[in-house]
Formats: C-alpha cells, structure tokens, sequence
C-alpha cells in the first residue's frame, strides 16, 4: 500500500471508530476504506489474497514458500505448502514439526482469530484461500522432541512418530516378553505393549522384558550394608538387579526408589527392604521423602521374607504431604513373611473427589499369583492411607495365617489432622475431597470430647458423637480417628491430638484361606480422645477356615483419662465364602443380593468388635457378620446342650452352610472342656438333631454323619456333670491312689460335681508318708487318707522319706523349696527325726516341714511361701520335734514380709518346737497370724509358737509377732518351760496391728487425719464441730486380758499406718530384761515423731505365767499412741493394753 509518501509494507484489514480500513503496522497509522474490494490509496492497489507464513516456538528451517507474504490468492485457489521434514537442533534443543493450523483475519477485532478455522499434522498443508477472500496465515507448529526411552531386559524399543504423536512399540527379543513401562503412564497402560506419547511431553519411558521361560540370569546378592538399590556398586556381581535375577539380601538394609523388577526376592533374617521408605516396619512415619510419585514392584516368582521389608505408597516432605496416586505389588508366585518377620505394606493416596466407590477402586492392590503365607511368629502390617483412607488388598490363590502369626493394623487407619501443632487451620491441600471425607469425618472424633465411631457409633461426653458409616458386608474402609484440639499431643500417631482409627485387612484368595493366628485392627487412645475399630474383609472363592486359637479383632479405643466417658465404637468384620470378584463387588458398592445368606456373627472363631469401655458400659459395637452364596446351601446350626461352649467340637459351635444333599461329619471329644477354665471337663453324651419343628434323631454316638437336606438343621451336643481336675504329682519314695486308681506317674483325677474326692499317700517299701503338701484342708496335712470336695481344682502331691535312722541333713545353700529332695545334701527331703542344719540360701517350707532337730546360722533364711491357690491352703507350719537354734544374722520369716507396710496375711503360720527355742546374736524370728474368720480367735490366735522347753531371746535377737493387718488375727505363744528376754533382746510388735479401719474394733480407727485412733485409750479430735483436741473414739478390747492389735489412722493423700501389734505370750516362768514393745506409728514413719500425718494407736502386751514373772533393770514394755505434731490439724492416738497375769 501506498500512503502518498511511501511504500506501507505491513497492513492489516481494521476499523477505528466504525470506519473500515487499514492500520500501518510500522508507523502506527490508520487509513480509510476507499470503498471498493481492491482498497486503493494513491497509486498501490490493497490485495485481500494474500497470506502470512509463520512458525511457533520459533521460526526454524526453510518451509515452502519461506516465512513471509504469499500474495495473488485468489478466493478458494489450492496451493500446497510444506514445513521442513526431520529433526532441527536449535540452540541444543531437537525439534520436529508436527502439524500446522490457518487463522482468519477478523476486521471487528482486528486481529486474528483465537482458534485456527483449519489444522493439519505432518508437514504438508494443502491449503485453499478463503472465499470470500480475506487476509490469512499459517502457522507451522514445532516441537521438542524431549522424549528419551531405553530398555531392560530381553527387548527393544520401535518408535513411530504421527506428527503431534510418538508411537512406542515394545518388542520382546526372541525367548523374551515383554513386561510393562515404566515412567510418565498410567497403571492401566502400562502392561501396554504400545504406547502412544505426546510429542510435547518431556520424559523418558522404559520398556522392561524378562525371559519367557522364566530361568534365571544368575543371583544378586547385597553387598551387607545401607545403602541404594539403584547403586550397581551395592550388588555382587556389579549391576542394578534386572528382571531375570534372583536377588538375595542377607543382611544390611536396602533402600530402593520407585521400581524394582526381579525373577525372585529373599529378605533373610537380620536384613531389612524398604521400597520407598524410610524407618521401621512397626513405625507410622515410614515415607521416603523424594520417590516417585508412582511406584512399582515386580517380582515373577517367589518373594520371601525373614526379616523386614516395608512398601510404601506415600510419601511425606516437612509441612506437606506428596500424594502418590500409583502403587502396584505383582508377586507370580508365592509370598512366605516367615520367622520373626515384620512386613509392611502402606497404601497410596488415590486422585479426585473420595467415596465408597473410589476408595474401592483405587485401592493398592498386592497380587500374589501363588499363596500368602504368614508364619511362625512373622507379622503383616497393612497400613491405610492416612488422608484419605485408601487401603490395601491382598489378592492371591491361597492364604494361610498360622498360629502364633498376626496381621496388625492396629492404629493404622484415618488421621484427620491440622497442618501445625496446635492451630486451627487446616492445610488446602488437605480439603477439597483430599481430606478424611464426609462419611468418616461423621464418625471422627473431631474434638477431644467425642469418641469415634464405625461400626458402632462412638460415645461422647456431650450428646454428640462419631457416627456408624461404611458397609457391613463389606468393610473396606479404615476405622475413623479420635479428635483433638491441637493441645494435647504432636507425635506422628496422635498429631495434634488425634490418633488414627484401626486399619484394614482385605483379602480375597481366589482359593481358600486359613486363620489360625491373630487378625488385629484395633483402635488407640490418648488421653483425650479414642479412635474407633477398623476394618476385616475376608473372602475365599471356596473356604474359609479358622484354627481353635484364631483371632479377629476390630475393637475401639477405651476413653482417656481425660476424658472418661468418650470412648470408640468397634469396627467392622466380615467373612465370606464362594462368592465371585463381581458379587464382592457388588457388596462393596452397597448391595446386598438376596441370593446371599447373611448370619451376623462369626462363629467360627473368637471376634470381637466390641467398642472402648467408658465411665459407665461402652460405645457402640461394631459388626461381624458372615456371607455366602445360598444356592446349594443349608443352615447348620451347631450348639451345646448346657449353654457352656465346651471345647473340642469339630466343627466348632455356630451356623455352617454345608453342601445340600452332600454327607457331612459331626464329632465331639469323650471329654470337653470349659472354654474359661481347662480344669473343668463334660462328658459328652451323645446328641440330638432337630428342624424348626420336632427333633429328627438322636443318639449316644460322638460322631454324627448326617446327610444335609434342604432344610436349615440343629445339631445339639449333650454334656454330662461337670468334673474337677486335680492335678496329682509324683514325688519320690511312694505314690498316690485316687478314689482307687494308683498313680505311677504325674496325672490328672477328676471326681464329678458334688462327690467327694479319697486320696491316699502309699509309700513304698523302706519308706514312710510325712505330709500332704498343696491345696490341702488344714488338719489334714499330715493324715495319710485325705477326702476333698471337689468344688475347685486343686494341686496335691505327697511327700515321702525313707525310713532310716536319724541322720543330719544339710542344706545346699541355694534358694528353693523344703520338699524339693534335690536341694538337700542326701538327696531326700529331711525326715521327722533327722537333723537339719542350714547355714546358708534361702529355704521356702511351702505347707508342712518336718525335722528332728533345726539349726540356722550365718545369713540363712527360712520363709513360708506366702501365696494361696484355694481357699483351703489355710496355714503353713514348721514342726520341730527336738531342738531349734537361730544364730548369727539368720533369720526365719513366716508371713508375707518383714515389712510394717505389708497388712495383709492370708495364710497363717504354725511353728511347733518339741525341745528348745533359742535365737542368739543377731538372729531375728517373725511370725504372721492369718485372716480372722471368727471372734473367738481373738482369744486363740490365728498362729500359734508352740514350745515345749524353753524359749530364750538371747543377745541382739529379735522375736517380732506380726498380726494380719485386715481382721486382727494374731499370733499366741505358750511356753512349756520358761521364757527369758535378756537385756539387748527384744520382742517387737511396732506397727505389726490393724492397717485398715473398720474391719476390725469398728469405732476405734483414725479417719483421714482428723480422728485418731483408739485402743485401751481414747484417740482425739479436730473436726470442726468440736473442741479442739477432745477425746473422741471410744476404747475397745479388754483391759485384763487385751486380744486385739492397735488400729490404724489415716490421713488424706498420705495414706495410712498400722496400730501396735500383739504379743501375748503364756509360759510357766518368765524373766524379763528386754524391751517388749507395741507401739502405734505414723504416716511419716517413725512411731511418736511428731507427724503432721495420721497417727495408730498402741497395741497389746500380754504376758501371763503360772509363777512370779522375774522383771530385770532393763526391763520395757510399751505399747504407746502416736502423737502428731502441734498444730498440724490431726488428733493423737490413744495408747494400748497392757496386762501381766501371774
């Protein structure tokens, strides 16, 4: 165009202010229309045929025509224009043109249109100008070819490129197939042998083969220590692991990235594999921070692991999270977690908005082609996506659990939780269908006052609560998380205070499936807050099987501390059997197919869904329930007579649907026993089997084979009395006959309920029966024939020696029991008339020891075991029948400690000396009286020092009679000759009385540092209503012939102290130089100190002799009150009685 002046090279159609024309690119100028098609201006004439020739990112090569104006087109004239072919480097960078696309001019906006009206690939465009004509360009479009591919294994790489494309072509060599790719593609394209690839993406791609045979290119074994997988350096021989290796880790710990490929994998014992990972199997922070946001494993034949192996799905980055949307785990063949093995699996965070239906979908698969093994004591740890609840499934052909096996996802499910300790906002990232979704978030424990709920709703301390959500029959969803408010805790399972819900199990063998150990998906708690029971979904293609001693748990958390009555509901459990992938999944998008039976338990084993205890009952159960295809189905039920789930059914009690039409066998043990107790046994009388209407049959028979018909069926098992078992053992020199029946050997009788039990202690030749040792009645240890009721099991054994003359038996010096012949120099337990020395260790008289004559020296110690089993066990005693001597530190103690804070005494002790009594030197004697059953042991005693000669407390010795601390029992000395305390000796009964008020006097006992306690005076007061310092509770006992202990006082927070013992000793001479002392104490310890604590009062000192009661210079007798110190706000304690009888 021509302005007049010169030449205007760039113009373009235009409008200004309604005007059509023309607008001078160089110079910014604006021409009007001169009205006609041909735009004239000056002597140029203005063409609407031509064309601009361009390019983007940037112009490169020499297209045909070249980058410019084509002008002269006419409207609807063909041309053919072309781009250059092949790859240009432009500044280091490779590109290739892929297509083009043609603009219109628009004269109202003036400019090109937004979107091309015409596009073509490749680098011909067969281009036809616009009629009517206007102004045009093309652009040829380029790209960078940024695409890298490479391979592993036995293959190659064909690339196709289609212009905007590149088509990628895995092809196997000859023996090899191909496997997957690897790099930017989808899970469902990956097992693609072609793939088509944008040319404007960036990437490599890796096509991986393996050998079709499946043999072996050789091991690769780890090199022992941490390191990467990715290091060929790690491996021996040198090189990553390829598909066709077996590979071996033996010991270190492996760290591998995002892919690994291999023909097998063995974890030894000691080693650990982590994939992606970081930490421990056993930890919840297990992500590797840098991986790979989309992850695989591959292994084409076994997998086995000895040791740990962990394999994540997540990923975690300081104050953020990295979503990995892809897991896959392929194992073709079997997969054995073995040993002590820990082995985690962690799930991936799915993409888009979350519900049921994508959690369901996009669940981390682990396919086993073989079978899944747990065994010996290994563990399987699947670990739910803490966001948004994804979980992981196990598939496989079959499943076997054994005992002693567990799969724990305990605390491994929903974790709603707040991007910084303690504030109130949540990360985005977290929100928008990322975050614990609608449904959990009803159940979640969304602050500290509420429990959680799944199965069963949670309970909260205000009248809201975690709501019940997901499916019943198909629980595939993690337990929901207890709540917080961001104070109370930061720790990676209780973040800011809320910890997660139980994880999930969910398993479908394609064959069976076999539990015999401990399936654990429970919740935890804080002390704020507790998280519901997760998920266990169950199901075979044909059986599932459970062993006597399996488990299912999805149980809620019991509430906090802190907050009592919020406690989680219980999750859910669901078994099922020979239902198809397509009828599970029905079920798991909320069906419930009416050609199903549904039964609500599991029988087969024992479940539990129980939701968390709290203040008062619990929160909301969970549900377990059981499923299977009705057709060619018929309802067993199988029950016991009596109610009593007694053991050793096969199969076990509960609703069976067995085969129609198909013979089935029902058995039960001669004998069963309580499922509670294995000392109860039933005699099996045979059964009975009834429909809905009338019984069909029956029999004494313990096995039953029954043809199942169409009808649903009740097998009853009929059990007989109840039977005790008494555990009868053998011991040396004799043997042991029940009701008649002699034992030769360690056994087991069983008398039935409500008849009586005849044992009897035969010796054999040469020897002779000494005791009855166990849970035997007192007053019939040392009888031959024992008779017991059979109301509880017991433990009974008899004690023999032979019949020699008297010897000396010595003592090995170690620790153990008086009737344990291996602890005594002869090899036999010491007989009545033998002598026994024991110089050294610790010997424990379990119920009866028998000796001729006993010495104690140096640090040996003689005790009574404390414990009781039954009822009956009432006393052990020690008899003597000539002399007992004590010398140096040794020291006999008949009761539960030498300790005044040690009130209770349920066994008495008896100690029976037919000569002398003698305790020298530092030697010290306790013995304990036994629980008061009666008053007249007041009078009594509930222990007994039997002496027929003298009883002498010589030099630093001590005699301490300790009485029970609940009811009073006491211990009563007679002395057949005289009884002598000489100047340094002492008997002490300090702090030996009551420690528990009112079980014993009533009215005598302190309460809670106000009132002090009483005895043979009155203790005082401080309450408010009266005087300061009052007497206030009334004596007790008699003031002649005092029975009873001190009693106790107490004080809030500080706890209590124990009155003055009893020492009641009658003899027929006394002579007395010692200190005889009963004295209350207090709650700070030492008696009389001036305690702001309570204070006991003083006990009783009883000494009466049929001659004058010889009183020496140093004489002392107390059995004094405690005092507390003035003004501490609590009342002192009377003192005790004290009564000499000549």
């Amino acid at each position: 165009m021509y302005d007049g002046d010169s030449l205007v090279r760039d113009y373009y159609p235009a409008r200004k202010d309604g005007v059509y024309g023309f607008y001078d690119m160089q110079n910014d100028k604006f021409y009007k229309n001169a009205g006609r098609n041909e735009f004239l201006h000056g002597d140029i004439i203005v063409h609407a045929d031509r064309t601009r020739i361009e390019a983007v990112p940037v112009e490169l090569g020499l297209p045909d025509p070249g980058y410019g104006f084509v002008d002269g087109l006419a409207a609807g004239e063909a041309r053919t224009f072309k781009a250059p072919e092949g790859e240009i480097v432009h500044e280091s960078v490779i590109y290739q043109c892929i297509g083009w696309d043609a603009y219109r001019w628009n004269g109202e906006t003036g400019e090109f249109d937004a979107e091309p009206y015409a596009s073509g690939v490749g680098t011909v465009c067969d281009y036809v100008h616009p009629d009517p004509a206007c102004e045009t360009k093309i652009v040829w479009k380029f790209a960078k070819n940024a695409v890298s591919v490479t391979t592993v294994g036995p293959g190659h790489v064909e690339s196709l490129s289609s212009g905007e494309f590149f088509d990628l072509t895995a092809i196997p060599n000859e023996g090899g197939v191909f496997v997957c790719w690897r790099g930017n593609v989808s899970k469902d394209e990956a097992t693609n042998a072609q793939l088509r690839v944008s040319a404007t993406s960036e990437g490599s791609y890796m096509a991986v083969f393996r050998r079709a045979d499946g043999s072996s290119a050789g091991t690769k074994t780890w090199f022992g220590g941490q390191g990467m997988w990715e290091d060929a350096a790690n491996w021996d021989p040198v090189g990553v692991p390829e598909p066709d290796d077996d590979v071996v880790i033996g010991a270190g710990i492996v760290d591998a990235k995002e892919f690994v490929a291999v023909r097998s994998l063995t974890v030894a014992e000691g080693a650990m594999f982590r994939f992606a990972a970081s930490g421990e199997p056993g930890t919840a922070n297990m992500a590797w921070p840098d991986a790979s946001p989309d992850r695989a494993i591959f292994v084409f034949g076994d997998a086995t692991v000895r040791g740990k192996a962990i394999i994540c799905g997540r990923a975690e980055v300081p104050g953020t999270d990295v979503f990995v949307n892809e897991l896959s785990v392929r194992i073709d063949g079997d997969l054995s977690v073995l040993g002590t093995a820990q082995m985690s699996v962690a799930a991936a965070s799915p993409l888009g908005p979350i519900s049921y239906a994508t959690l369901y979908s996009n669940a981390t698969i682990v396919a086993v082609g073989g079978y899944i093994t747990v065994g010996n004591t290994a563990t399987l740890r699947p670990v739910c996506d803490h966001l948004t609840g994804a979980a992981v499934k196990f598939t496989c052909a079959r499943f076997t659990l054994a005992e002693g096996a567990t799969v724990n996802g305990d605390d491994r499910g929903w974790q709603n939780f707040r991007k910084t300790a303690g504030g109130n906002d949540r990360d985005p990232q977290y929100d928008n269908n990322r975050g614990i979704f609608t449904y959990a978030r009803q159940g979640s424990g969304l602050d500290h006052n509420i429990g959680a709920g799944y199965g069963g709703a949670g309970s909260g301390a205000t009248a809201s609560w975690g709501a019940a959500y997901g499916y019943a029959y198909a629980p595939f969803l993690p337990g929901a998380p207890g709540g917080g408010d961001g104070g109370y805790s930061t720790s990676y399972s209780q973040r800011n205070g809320q910890i997660r819900g139980g994880g999930v199990f969910w398993l479908w063998a394609a064959e069976t499936a076999e539990v015999n150990g401990k399936v654990s998906m429970n919740a935890f708690q804080t002390g704020f807050t507790a998280a519901s029971g997760g998920g266990i979904w169950i199901a075979a293609g044909d059986t599932v099987t459970f062993g006597e001693n399996a488990v299912l748990e999805a149980k809620g958390a019991d509430a906090g501390s802190g907050s009592p009555g919020c406690a989680g509901g219980g999750g859910r459990i669901s078994v099922a059997e020979k239902l198809s992938d397509a009828e599970l999944e029905e079920l798991a998008l909320g069906g419930v197919p009416a050609t199903h039976v549904y039964v609500d338990w599991i029988s087969a084993t024992t479940t539990s869904v129980l939701g968390g205890t709290r203040t008062s009952g619990r929160a909301g159960e969970g549900t377990a329930s059981y499923v299977y295809n009705a057709a060619g189905k018929t309802l067993v039920h199988v029950v016991p007579s009596n109610g009593i789930l007694v053991t050793g059914c096969d199969p076990v009690y509960g609703d069976w649907p067995l085969d129609s039409g198909v013979p089935a066998t029902f058995t039960a043990p001669e004998h069963g026993f309580h499922p509670n107790n294995p000392t109860w046994r039933y005699p099996c009388l045979g059964f009975v089997v009834s429909n809905l209407t009338e019984e069909v049959t029956n029999d004494t028979a313990r096995t039953l084979v029954y043809l199942v018909g169409d009808e649903d069926m009740t097998i009853y098992w009929k059990w007989g009395v109840r039977e005790f078992g008494h555990s009868i053992a053998k011991m040396p020199h004799g043997v042991i006959e029940a009701d008649g029946v002699r034992f030769d050997a360690a056994g087991m009788a069983w008398p039935r309920e409500g008849e009586k039990l005849t044992l009897r202690a035969v010796p054999d030749a040469g020897a002779e029966f000494l005791y009855w040792q166990g849970d035997v009645p007192w007053g019939s240890v040392t009888n031959a024939t024992l008779i017991l009721e059979p109301s509880e099991q017991r433990v009974v054994w008899a004690v023999f020696s032979p019949t020699t003359a008297a010897k000396t038996v010595t003592w090995l010096g170690g620790e153990g029991n008086w009737n344990d012949p291996t602890q005594w120099d002869g090899g036999n337990v010491p007989g009545r008339g033998d002598d026994v020395v024991i110089a050294a260790g610790t010997c424990r008289v379990d119920q009866c020891g028998l000796a001729g004559s006993l010495a104690l020296s140096g640090d040996a110690l003689l005790t009574a075991t404390p414990t009781t089993t039954t009822t009956y066990r009432q006393k052990a005693m020690l008899v003597v029948a000539r002399d007992l001597t004590m010398t140096g530190r040794a020291g006999i103690c008949f009761g539960n400690t030498n300790s005044v804070a040690n009130i209770f005494n349920t066994v008495a002790h008896d100690l029976s000396v037919g000569g002398n009594l003698t305790l020298r030197n530092a030697s010290v004697l306790t013995i304990s009286g036994g629980r008061r059953t009666t008053d007249a042991q007041f009078q009594t005693g509930t222990a007994t020092v039997a002496v027929g000669g003298k009883f002498e407390v010589r030099d630093t010795a001590k005699f301490r009679p300790n009485s029970d601390g609940y009811a009073g029992g006491s211990v009563q000395v007679t002395v057949g000759g005289r009884f002598m305390l000489s100047a340094s000796a002492c008997v002490d009964a300090d702090r030996f009385g009551y420690g528990i008020g009112g079980s014993g006097a009533g009215t005598g006992y302190g309460d809670l540092g106000i009132r002090a306690a009483s005895h043979g005076g009155y203790g005082t007061t401080t309450e408010s209503d009266k005087a300061p310092y009052v007497l206030d509770r009334q004596p007790y006992d008699y003031k002649y012939a005092p029975r009873e202990p001190g009693q106790t006082s107490r004080h809030a927070g500080r706890g209590l102290v124990r009155g003055g013992g009893a020492i009641r000793i009658l003899a027929e001479s006394m002579k007395i130089d010692g200190m005889l002392t009963a004295n209350g104490g207090v709650v700070d310890g030492v008696p009389n100190d001036g305690s702001t604590g309570g204070a006991s009062s003083g006990g009783t000192i009883w000494l009466a002799a049929n001659h004058a009661i010889e009183m020496g210079p140093n004489a002392v007798l107390s059995a004094r009150g405690a005092s507390s110190a003035i003004n501490s706000g609590v009342g002192a304690s009377g003192g005790g009685r004290i009564s000499i009888c000549e």
